[in-house]
Protein backbone atom coordinates (compact mmCIF):
# COMPACT_ATOMS: atom_id res chain seq x y z
CA UNK A 1 0.00 0.00 0.00
CA UNK A 2 2.48 2.16 1.51
CA UNK A 3 4.52 1.58 -2.54
CA UNK A 4 1.12 2.29 -4.17
CA UNK A 5 0.89 5.72 -2.89
CA UNK A 6 4.44 6.31 -3.22
CA UNK A 7 4.39 6.02 -6.69
CA UNK A 8 1.17 8.21 -6.94
CA UNK A 9 2.87 10.80 -5.43
CA UNK A 10 5.91 10.42 -7.34
CA UNK A 11 3.92 10.33 -10.22
CA UNK A 12 1.98 13.82 -9.92
CA UNK A 13 4.96 15.67 -8.85
CA UNK A 14 6.29 14.08 -12.36
CA UNK A 15 3.00 15.76 -13.93
CA UNK A 16 3.71 18.88 -12.26
CA UNK A 17 6.81 19.36 -13.41
CA UNK A 18 6.20 18.39 -16.63
CA UNK A 19 2.71 20.96 -16.88
CA UNK A 20 5.39 23.80 -15.85
CA UNK A 21 8.06 23.07 -17.45
CA UNK A 22 6.29 23.04 -20.98
CA UNK A 23 4.66 26.41 -19.63
CA UNK A 24 7.95 27.96 -19.08
CA UNK A 25 9.52 26.39 -21.90
CA UNK A 26 10.83 29.46 -24.31
CA UNK A 27 8.60 30.36 -27.62
CA UNK A 28 10.11 30.07 -30.96
CA UNK A 29 10.20 32.82 -33.07
CA UNK A 30 10.40 33.70 -37.01
CA UNK A 31 13.51 35.57 -37.97
CA UNK A 32 14.52 36.46 -41.38
CA UNK A 33 18.12 35.40 -42.80
CA UNK A 34 20.30 37.44 -45.42
CA UNK A 35 24.34 38.01 -46.44
CA UNK A 36 26.10 40.14 -44.84
CA UNK A 37 28.70 42.02 -46.91
CA UNK A 38 31.17 44.59 -46.25
CA UNK A 39 30.05 48.05 -47.53
CA UNK A 40 29.36 51.55 -46.00
CA UNK A 41 26.04 51.48 -43.46
CA UNK A 42 23.71 54.03 -43.21
CA UNK A 43 21.52 54.80 -40.42
CA UNK A 44 18.20 56.62 -40.08
CA UNK A 45 15.76 57.72 -37.80
CA UNK A 46 12.01 58.88 -38.99
CA UNK A 47 10.45 60.29 -36.15
CA UNK A 48 8.21 63.22 -35.90
CA UNK A 49 10.10 66.05 -34.38
CA UNK A 50 8.51 68.87 -31.54
CA UNK A 51 10.43 72.81 -31.89
CA UNK A 52 10.20 74.42 -28.76
CA UNK A 53 11.14 78.29 -29.97
CA UNK A 54 12.86 80.40 -26.64
CA UNK A 55 12.92 83.40 -28.47
CA UNK A 56 10.42 84.88 -30.32
CA UNK A 57 11.29 87.76 -32.47
CA UNK A 58 8.52 90.07 -34.05
CA UNK A 59 9.38 91.06 -38.22
CA UNK A 60 7.47 93.99 -38.98
CA UNK A 61 7.73 96.41 -42.00
CA UNK A 62 9.08 100.19 -41.11
CA UNK A 63 5.38 101.61 -43.05
CA UNK A 64 2.24 100.71 -43.08
CA UNK A 65 1.14 98.96 -46.72
CA UNK A 66 0.42 95.78 -48.17
CA UNK A 67 2.62 92.56 -49.01
CA UNK A 68 2.58 91.98 -52.68
CA UNK A 69 2.74 88.21 -53.61
CA UNK A 70 5.45 86.07 -52.57
CA UNK A 71 6.67 84.48 -55.57
CA UNK A 72 9.52 82.27 -53.97
CA UNK A 73 9.05 78.97 -52.89
CA UNK A 74 10.14 76.87 -50.19
CA UNK A 75 13.59 75.77 -50.63
CA UNK A 76 14.65 78.32 -53.33
CA UNK A 77 18.00 79.87 -52.71
CA UNK A 78 18.51 82.75 -50.67
CA UNK A 79 21.19 85.19 -50.92
CA UNK A 80 21.33 88.27 -48.28
CA UNK A 81 21.50 91.32 -50.22
CA UNK A 82 20.43 90.05 -53.46
CA UNK A 83 17.11 88.16 -53.17
CA UNK A 84 13.84 89.55 -53.10
CA UNK A 85 11.41 88.31 -50.70
CA UNK A 86 8.81 90.36 -51.20
CA UNK A 87 7.38 93.49 -52.40
CA UNK A 88 5.46 96.19 -50.30
CA UNK A 89 3.41 98.98 -51.69
CA UNK A 90 2.61 101.63 -49.08
CA UNK A 91 -0.63 102.44 -48.14
CA UNK A 92 -2.60 105.73 -48.66
CA UNK A 93 -1.86 108.14 -45.88
CA UNK A 94 -4.98 107.86 -43.71
CA UNK A 95 -6.38 111.57 -42.34
CA UNK A 96 -5.58 112.57 -38.66
CA UNK A 97 -8.12 112.03 -36.53
CA UNK A 98 -8.19 114.23 -32.84
CA UNK A 99 -6.84 111.31 -31.13
CA UNK A 100 -4.06 110.59 -33.53
CA UNK A 101 -3.20 113.98 -33.62
CA UNK A 102 -3.50 114.25 -29.81
CA UNK A 103 -1.32 111.25 -29.18
CA UNK A 104 1.24 112.58 -32.12
CA UNK A 105 1.34 115.91 -30.23
CA UNK A 106 2.27 114.35 -26.82
CA UNK A 107 5.25 112.10 -28.17
CA UNK A 108 6.38 115.23 -29.80
CA UNK A 109 6.36 117.09 -26.34
CA UNK A 110 7.80 114.01 -24.94
CA UNK A 111 10.92 113.73 -27.43
CA UNK A 112 11.59 117.36 -27.27
CA UNK A 113 11.42 117.40 -23.69
CA UNK A 114 14.11 114.31 -23.60
CA UNK A 115 16.45 116.36 -26.05
CA UNK A 116 16.42 119.01 -24.15
CA UNK A 117 17.77 116.53 -20.98
CA UNK A 118 20.21 115.45 -23.37
CA UNK A 119 21.82 118.97 -24.47
CA UNK A 120 21.60 121.29 -21.44
CA UNK A 121 25.22 119.73 -20.11
CA UNK A 122 26.26 120.61 -23.63
CA UNK A 123 24.80 123.80 -23.49
CA UNK A 124 26.39 124.70 -19.69
CA UNK A 125 30.18 123.47 -21.09
CA UNK A 126 29.51 125.98 -24.29
CA UNK A 127 28.46 128.98 -22.21
CA UNK A 128 31.95 128.09 -19.74
CA UNK A 129 33.70 128.02 -22.84
CA UNK A 130 32.62 131.50 -23.92
CA UNK A 131 32.99 133.37 -20.36
CA UNK A 132 36.45 131.49 -20.18
CA UNK A 133 37.38 132.53 -23.86
CA UNK A 134 36.22 136.24 -22.78
CA UNK A 135 38.42 136.28 -19.85
CA UNK A 136 41.32 135.47 -21.24
CA UNK A 137 40.60 138.15 -24.06
CA UNK A 138 40.24 140.84 -21.50
CA UNK A 139 43.50 139.40 -19.76
CA UNK A 140 44.99 139.91 -22.99
CA UNK A 141 43.87 143.19 -24.00
CA UNK A 142 44.41 144.75 -21.65
CA UNK A 143 48.32 143.73 -21.01
CA UNK A 144 49.40 143.67 -24.38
Amino acid sequence: MRLLKNKKLIASVLVVAAIVAVALWPKSMEVSVTHSERGPMQVTVDEDGETRVRDRFLVTAPVAGRVQRIEIEPGDLVVRGRTVLTRITPAESPLLDPRTRSELQTAAVAATRVDRRRTRPLDVAATTGVDESRRDRGRCTRGG
